[in-house]
């Protein structure tokens, strides 16, 4: 069947649904049927079109990308993210997530966080400590320990939950084995 690269956009990005909380808005009667999309794959458009994007698919928000080459730059959000939950918002959607590079607390950090704080936006992606080589993971893993900690400290200053992708490739963690050592006397909660 041939479809329209339009209808593949979309269809792609209805296949990459990623649950959410609410955010930006009044609690919803069932708030597991909420749903975003991450936006890395649209980071070409323009927020507005990619918040009419996903509204006209039925997504509830987006997972955006506050990042390094993504959506906004995170040294422009304090400025910048407003506009987009405004554009969310123009759309009948919510920012339900940002998607960022925070690995360690740092003044850029907690200036992100205060900005999602003041919007509403209570859910922050973190940054991925890269994987260095055969033979060092356990001294790699025991470097980063500390620093979700200083993350989740300065996350509940702002009511923030950090979340963590475990993600494939040359990333710590990169499975869920690794993950679980990662924290050191940070609740999983």
């Amino acid at each position: 069947v041939k479809q329209s690269a339009r209808a593949a956009v979309a269809l792609t990005a209805a296949r990459g649904l990623t649950s959410a909380s609410r955010a930006n808005a009044a609690p919803a009667e069932n708030p597991s049927s909420t749903f975003a999309a991450f936006t890395e794959s649209f980071e070409q458009w323009p927020i507005p079109k990619v918040c009419a994007k996903f509204k006209g698919i039925g997504l509830d928000g987006l997972d955006l990308t506050v990042r390094p080459g993504g959506h906004i730059e995170p040294e422009d959000a304090a400025k910048r993210l407003p506009n987009a939950v405004a554009a969310a918002r123009d759309h009948g959607l919510k920012v339900l997530m940002l998607s960022t590079a925070i690995t360690e607390a740092n003044p850029l950090a907690e200036e992100l966080l205060a900005t999602a704080s003041e919007l509403g936006i209570d859910r922050i992606k973190l940054g991925y400590y890269r994987y260095r080589g055969f033979g060092t993971l356990r001294q790699q893993i025991d470097a980063v320990r500390t620093k979700p900690r200083g993350v989740a400290e300065l996350a509940a200053k702002y009511s923030a939950l950090p979340c963590v992708h475990v993600h494939s490739g040359d990333t710590i963690p990169g499975s869920g084995p690794v993950a679980a050592r990662l924290p050191d006397r940070v609740a999983p909660d």
